[in-house]
C-alpha cells in the first residue's frame, strides 16, 4: 500500500545483515539480497520465501551492491568488499538469475592475491547493458564495454589522497535526463563525467564516513532534481 504499512519478510532467512537489494523491475516478485559474510539470497514470490543464491560468490566477504541488467534480467552483477580497512573486494556476474556466480572483474589492479580493490558501487549502463562502471574505496573508477569481461580505469581529474591512491568512490549512478552520463558521490563531492573527464559541480555535504558508501537517485520526471541517502 505505497509504504502506509510493512510486514515482514524474512520466512528462512538467517539473521545476518543485508547490506545490498535489488528488485527485478521484469518481475517484481524476484528479489536479490547481498549479506555480510553469508552471500546472497533470492526471493520469488516477493520475500514470502527466501533461499540461498551464492554459489561461486565468495562468502567471507560483504556484497555492498547488486545491480541487474535491464534488458536481461537474469543477469546481474555484485560488488564485494571487506579485508581490514575495506580494501579487498571483487566484482561477480550472474548468468541465470543468481543461481551461480563468476568472477568478473580482470584488468583492475589486484591487491591481494585474487583480490582487486574493495568495490562501493556498480551501475548498468540502461541503454547499453554491457557497459558497466564500478566505484572502488581507494582506485577510483573503472569502465567495461563487454559485460565485465574486461575494464579500464576512467579516473582523469578524480582527487587522490596520495599518489597511488584516489578518494573513495562512495556512490555511483547513471544520469537518464543527460544521456545517461555517468555521476558519481567522491567524500561528499557531487562529479559528473563528460568528455572522458571528471568535472567536480559542487560539494553536496558531509558522507556519514568518509570510506564507506552513499547513494545517488535521479527523479524520474524532474531533470533537475537529485537525491543521495548515506
Amino acid at each position: 500500500d505505497a509504504a502506509l504499512n510493512w510486514l515482514p519478510a524474512r520466512q528462512d532467512l538467517t539473521f545476518w545483515p543485508i547490506r545490498s537489494m535489488a528488485v527485478d523491475r521484469m518481475n517484481s516478485n524476484n528479489i536479490y539480497l547481498g549479506t555480510d559474510y553469508d552471500g546472497g539470497w533470492k526471493t520469488t514470490d516477493a520475500g514470502a520465501s527466501w533461499f540461498k543464491a551464492s554459489t561461486g560468490l565468495y562468502e567471507g566477504m560483504i556484497i555492498i551492491t547488486l545491480d541487474i541488467d535491464p534488458q536481461n534480467t537474469a543477469v546481474l552483477y555484485a560488488g564485494l568488499a571487506g579485508g581490514t580497512a575495506w580494501t579487498i573486494g571483487n566484482i561477480y556476474q550472474s548468468t541465470n538469475g543468481g543461481i551461480s556466480w563468476q568472477m568478473k572483474d580482470s584488468g583492475i589492479p589486484r591487491e591481494s592475491g585474487s583480490y582487486i580493490n574493495a568495490v562501493f558501487s556498480l551501475v548498468i549502463d540502461p541503454d547499453s547493458a554491457s557497459i558497466l562502471y564500478a566505484g572502488m574505496s581507494y582506485k577510483g573508477v573503472y569502465k567495461t564495454t563487454n559485460a565485465g569481461a574486461s575494464w579500464i580505469a576512467i579516473n582523469d581529474s578524480l582527487p587522490k589522497m596520495s599518489p597511488d591512491y584516489y578518494c573513495p568512490v562512495n556512490a555511483l549512478a547513471v544520469d537518464p535526463h543527460h544521456q545517461n552520463r555517468l555521476s558519481a558521490l567522491v567524500q561528499g563531492d557531487y562529479y559528473i563525467y563528460e568528455n572522458s573527464y571528471w568535472h567536480k559541480i559542487n560539494q553536496t555535504y558531509f558522507p556519514n564516513d568518509p570510506i564507506l558508501w552513499d547513494d545517488i537517485f535521479f527523479h524520474p520526471a524532474i531533470a533537475d532534481r537529485v537525491f543521495s541517502s548515506g
